[in-house]
């Protein structure tokens, strides 16, 4: 493994869950069980991977069940309320990525005693690249397509 981990390995076992947004393009689960099975390829321990299926409105706590341990937050905060918690309560900025697009961002966020990995993107399939960057980034893990 190349670099410094966001997350680093987990803490204990299943200290690390992945949660895809509830009402999810059918590219953020995948981009949720890529990134599990790349985790664990890489680490030798695969992460949890739940749909969050939490509060969504600012009347009621989004993270009222939040499991364990670190997260993985995967999509933008226009499909994943947990992202837009963050961002509305100051903890990330803005991601800076247009929607729509194949924009993406990485972000890691230390907030509330646990450690957030944001893995946003415009669009489900730049959510995908985001996970691929990743692991590209933080464990020389390379790709090849082919047009076929």
């Amino acid at each position: 493994m190349r670099g410094r981990w966001c997350l680093g390995r987990p803490r204990a076992a299943g200290a690390v869950t992945v949660l895809t947004p509830p009402t999810a393009r059918r590219r953020n689960p995948l981009a949720g069980e890529a990134l599990a099975d790349l985790w664990e390829r890489v680490t030798g321990s695969r992460p949890v991977v739940k749909t969050w299926n939490g509060a969504a409105s600012q009347t009621q706590d989004p993270q009222a069940k939040l499991p364990e341990g670190d997260l993985v937050l995967i999509g933008s905060d226009a499909v994943h309320p947990l992202v837009h918690q963050l961002i509305y309560e100051g903890a990330v900025d803005s991601l800076g990525i247009q929607y729509g697009s194949d924009e993406y961002r990485l972000l890691c966020v230390s907030h509330q005693g646990r450690r957030w990995l944001i893995l946003a993107g415009g669009s489900g399939r730049s959510t995908l690249y985001a996970v691929y960057d990743f692991f590209a980034a933080k464990a020389g893990v390379e790709y090849f397509w082919t047009a076929t």
